[in-house]
């Protein structure tokens, strides 16, 4: 699906803008909207949240918090005014054990 625009002064020619392939548009729960691309990166905006997965690396963003699926760096400091729990190893990278 998409529009056809015959080229100003040269009806030979047209352009074609805003194509796309129904079976490879995604899936959305009713009012949902998204912005894609052929690449499967697609930003969706549903109504529990936020949706954004960029070579299957996946950040969920809800009322109730966010959610980050793959790995993640952190430039920078990091400051927690709460608990942190871990269900995997730390990895204390300069030696001194987390002191």
């Amino acid at each position: 699906m998409g529009f056809v625009l015959p080229q100003p002064g040269n009806p030979d020619f047209a352009m074609m803008i805003g194509g796309e392939h129904p079976d490879k548009r995604p899936v959305l729960p009713k009012g949902g909207v998204a912005i894609y691309d052929a690449f499967g990166n697609i930003q969706k905006l549903i109504a529990t949240g936020i949706v954004v997965d960029v070579g299957a690396r996946t950040i969920t963003t809800t009322a109730g918090g966010w959610v980050l699926n793959g790995p993640a760096t952190i430039n920078g400091n990091l400051q927690v005014n709460g608990n942190i729990t871990a269900s995997g190893v730390i990895t204390d990278s300069d030696g001194n054990n987390g002191a």
